[in-house]
């Protein structure tokens, strides 16, 4: 699910400045808009469905199906006026990234904005929001019959 969270968050880099959440370091504060991109929740809604044999004929080659629920929180500096009304700004161009752009491997289902509020830790304007997409990640078996990792089905196309 890391690869699928990096490749919303890319997606996203042309609105504002995107990090993941929880990115491992401390981040500057700086005078412009950042948008934190998570996974609320992923669950894996089949099991590992038999697809065939990879095209070497080798290894056997498994998927499933994993709905995913992912934050996007919106934080913008400013007043009342300017920092609120940026981050009602931010949540219409990602409404309008999905309309114009694709995520192959994702099916977006429902996006969803919270109650905006002023964060006193950050001094920033937040808004909660969140993108429910499923997703379709493939495995390939090895000669044992171990997994050796699942990854999402398609990339991110970007215009």
């Amino acid at each position: 699910m890391e690869t699928v969270l990096n490749l919303l968050r890319q997606m996203l880099a042309g609105i504002c400045r995107t990090v993941t959440e929880f990115p491992g370091t401390t981040l500057r504060r700086k005078n412009e808009p950042v948008m934190a991109v998570g996974i609320s929740s992923a669950e894996a809604v089949s099991g590992a469905e038999y697809l065939g044999t990879t095209a070497e004929g080798e290894n056997e080659l498994y998927g499933m199906t994993v709905k995913a629920v992912f934050s996007l929180d919106i934080f913008a500096p400013g007043g009342e006026g300017t920092g609120a009304a940026l981050c009602r700004s931010i949540f219409d161009q990602v409404l309008d990234c999905f309309k114009t752009r694709m995520a192959s491997g994702l099916k977006i289902t429902k996006i969803t904005c919270g109650q905006l509020y002023y964060d006193t830790t950050a001094s920033m304007y937040r808004l909660p929001c969140t993108l429910a997409a499923d997703t379709f990640v493939y495995a390939v078996a090895d000669e044992s019959g171990q997994f050796v990792d699942f990854d999402l089905r398609g990339v991110t196309y970007s215009a």
